[in-house]
Parts: C-alpha cells; structure tokens; sequence
C-alpha cells in the first residue's frame, strides 16, 4: 500500500513508501496526444472525448502507420494512441519502433473486435 504525505494515518505506522506531494495546480501540465487510426469517424469521436479535458491536447491524426511515425517523430507527443491494424502498419510494430527513437513517448495500442455483418 503506498501513501501521500496527506495520509491521516501516523507516518511511523504507514506501510510502502511516501509518495510525493500532488503538483501545484499553479503548474498544469498538459498531455500531448497523438491518434492513429484509419477510420476517420473514431478519431474524429477520440478527439472530441478527449477535448473534455483541459489538461489533453491532440497535436495530430494520422489515418495509417506510416504517416503515425512520420508525425510521431516530428511532434514527439507524449501519448500516442493508435490502432493495431491501421495500413501500412500497425501499432505493435510502432511500439516498437518508437520505444527505440522516442522513449519518452507512450504507445497505447487500442483494437476493437471485429463485428461480421450479416449474421
């Protein structure tokens, strides 16, 4: 169990360690998103969702793999949201790819199941 130093429980009878003090709030820091996927409705509908939060900034959208890496090493985001099988290439292979380059960058691989019409 991890504690803040706001615990209300005794720091001699806390267990883990302290974590430290939450940022000021006179300091926001903004997360810098990057989404990658074909379907452009779903980034479309992404980036509205993510538009709710001051704190998230979309930097760009890219429709496939290849343009997902070219504007991840340009833009360097923070996060970059992208799909397992975009063309040209997919999110596991952009993992890996940019935890090489960027390792500062987060790579969250999203996937959807896939839905037959017609059954």
């Amino acid at each position: 169990m991890q504690t803040s130093h706001f615990s209300p429980i005794p720091q001699r009878q806390r267990s883990g360690p302290t974590l430290p003090a939450a940022r000021s709030a006179a300091q926001p820091r903004t997360i810098r998103v990057l989404i990658g996927d074909a379907d452009q409705a779903f980034r479309r509908g992404l980036r509205a969702s993510l538009a709710v939060d001051p704190r998230v900034e979309v930097v760009g959208e890219a429709c496939d793999g290849e343009q997902a890496l070219a504007l991840l090493r340009r833009l360097r985001p923070d996060v970059a949201l992208v799909d397992e099988d975009m063309p040209s290439f997919g999110g596991a292979a952009i993992a890996r790819i940019i935890r090489t380059e960027l390792p500062n960058t987060r790579v969250v691989i999203l996937t959807r199941p896939q839905v037959e019409v017609g059954r």
